[in-house]
């Protein structure tokens, strides 16, 4: 197996600057429910790994691979954060996968980057198993948010101009963080909305979801984005009623991300 390219970012764990995927609130959100349905193990294991961070949270620390996208030293990771789909495509193929890498590609790369560390004696393992944890379990958000499954030619949405409840935003941001806030409001308490979407997900996703393998996690998200393309307010302005159409569709999506990596961390990290 060839050597394992490592992400050092040593005493760089920021814990401020502005979110990209999901938006603050959307990863945090995540990280709880999985958090709490992680196995005991697991948890232990993480918490371990988070120690020496900047971080107190596995909520809070699954935000920092958005943290360090304004280094410029880190531009090699941003494509890993969506995967484009040619217009018109049916479904999400595995070879639509940029040479540069893509969401599927990066899943799989940090993997193999956490189990690869896990092998090594030497003073540095850890801190390269706690960047691998957090670029797989914010990816594994990442995927399930609709946006990230989606276009070249717009950039995702983000060339896709629209007003919200009056305020300027674009498509992207509309589905990261738009919906969200309208939702909760700037200051939410993601732990309190964290708990209560937990319980409802443990009565609501079931084993056979559980199941689906990351290509099939791109695909629900892409059947999504294909719809948000044909019901575009014709005239760009997407308001309260487009906000309670579309939040179950953004909460379901966070839901099965969370339970799913559940499943992954639990997988990955016990021995």
């Amino acid at each position: 197996m060839k050597p394992v390219k490592y992400l050092i970012i040593a005493g760089s764990m920021l814990a401020s600057s502005d979110a990209m995927a999901w938006g603050s609130l959307g990863h945090q959100l995540i990280c709880d429910i999985a958090w709490r349905e992680m196995d005991k193990q697991t948890r232990h294991e993480v918490s371990s790994l988070i120690q020496g961070s900047r971080y107190r949270t596995f909520a809070q620390a699954c935000n920092w691979p958005d943290h360090i996208r304004k280094d410029d030293s880190k531009d090699w990771l941003k494509p890993y954060h969506y995967i484009n789909v040619p217009p018109g495509a049916e479904m999400v193929d595995e070879e639509y996968c940029a040479e540069q890498g893509c969401v599927l590609s990066g899943i799989e790369r940090f993997t193999r980057m956490f189990r690869y560390a896990d092998t090594e004696q030497n003073s540095g393992s850890k801190q390269k198993q706690r960047e691998a944890l957090l670029l797989v379990s914010h990816l594994i958000g990442d995927i399930h948010q609709p946006m990230h499954v989606s276009y070249e030619h717009d950039l995702g949405g983000n060339r896709v101009q629209l007003t919200f409840e009056g305020d300027e935003t674009n498509l992207h941001r509309l589905w990261d963080s738009d919906i969200l806030r309208q939702r909760y409001g700037k200051r939410a308490d993601w732990r309190a909305i964290g708990k209560q979407l937990h319980e409802q997900a443990r009565q609501t996703v079931t084993e056979q979801q559980l199941a689906a393998s990351p290509l099939q996690w791109a695909n629900e998200s892409y059947q999504v984005t294909k719809t948000i393309y044909d019901e575009l307010p014709a005239d760009g302005k997407a308001g309260g009623e487009y906000a309670e159409k579309y939040y179950p569709v953004i909460e379901q999506r966070l839901k099965l991300a969370a339970m799913r990596l559940a499943k992954y961390l639990d997988s990955l990290l016990q021995r």
